[in-house]
């Protein structure tokens, strides 16, 4: 299976997911969410894992969607067809396939816990809003960064972050595209708990909850 997005392993009954492109900010695009429901349906299957807990290498969590790779594979490869309707069908159809993807987090009989850091962008507030269990450090900051684009959240965030949150800060986030920071987020109930580093969110902490 692949690993060009990620580097998983497992001690234990805990199965790591690990972003894995700190060069690259850790920013997503088609082939991260294929390869993500990829390792998410073979952990769902392992006996021996009983829960599932990502977090990120390098300097941040995520810089959210890879815009030129977006603009150059997907809108690029839609408006190729000359055609308005079948434009529509492309971009529905990468949705549905991303979305799936992200959505697997929430019906696999497995636990997934997220360990944040730094920023959290765009993209990874849709990933962040699907686990189980949301944990940070002090220094993190989560942005809805889509509306400073003038683009929807379009991969889950607006389903389910007032879910998972105050209402009124899950509106003013998505609403304004600003970013909150660990103690806001903590308050609204966006993560069940912060640490002061990363060093802090040991690997191992999931045995703290199972």
């Amino acid at each position: 299976m692949s690993e060009r997005y990620f580097r998983v392993s497992t001690e234990g009954f805990v199965a790591e997911l690990v972003l894995n492109r700190p060069r690259k900010l850790n920013v997503v695009d088609f082939g991260f969410f294929e390869e993500l429901g990829e390792h998410l349906k073979r952990l769902e299957m392992d006996e021996s894992v009983r829960v599932v807990l990502i977090w990120a290498e390098g300097k941040l969590f995520t810089a959210g969607l890879d815009l030129n790779h977006a603009q150059k594979e997907i809108f690029g490869s839609a408006k190729s067809e000359g055609d308005r309707a079948q434009f529509s069908r492309v971009i529905y159809h990468w949705l549905n396939q991303v979305q799936s993807n992200i959505s697997f987090m929430q019906t696999m009989n497995k636990p997934v816990i997220m360990a944040i850091h730094n920023a959290c962008i765009g993209a990874g507030v849709d990933l962040a809003t699907a686990a189980d269990i949301r944990l940070c450090t002090d220094d993190a900051t989560f942005s809805v960064a889509e509306t400073k684009l003038a683009i929807v959240a379009d991969l889950g965030t607006l389903q389910r972050i007032e879910g998972v949150s105050n209402r009124g800060l899950a509106r003013e986030m998505v609403f304004t595209g600003e970013s909150i920071d660990a103690s806001t987020a903590l308050r609204a109930g966006l993560v069940n708990r912060t640490f002061k580093t990363k060093v802090c969110i040991h690997p191992m902490f999931p045995l703290l909850f199972f």
